[in-house]
């Protein structure tokens, strides 16, 4: 026995199915950048914690960077 598939419902399907993993991916880009912008700020907050703590006198601005 022949068993036919609605063509409209399963591109339907297929456009929800793509919408879906586009939305899981744009979720799990934008927590990953998050993540990283997150920690880079904690490091520049830790790094500039660092250097307040220290007793500079002078500071050398001949030298680069």
């Amino acid at each position: 026995m022949a068993q036919y598939i609605d063509k409209a419902a399963l591109i339907a399907e297929i456009k929800i199915k793509k919408l879906y993993a586009q939305t899981l991916g744009d979720n799990t880009i934008t927590s990953s950048m998050r993540q990283f912008y997150d920690g880079m700020r904690e490091e520049c907050n830790d790094l500039l914690k660092l250097l307040d703590s220290l007793e500079v006198k002078e500071i050398n601005t001949t030298e680069t960077l």
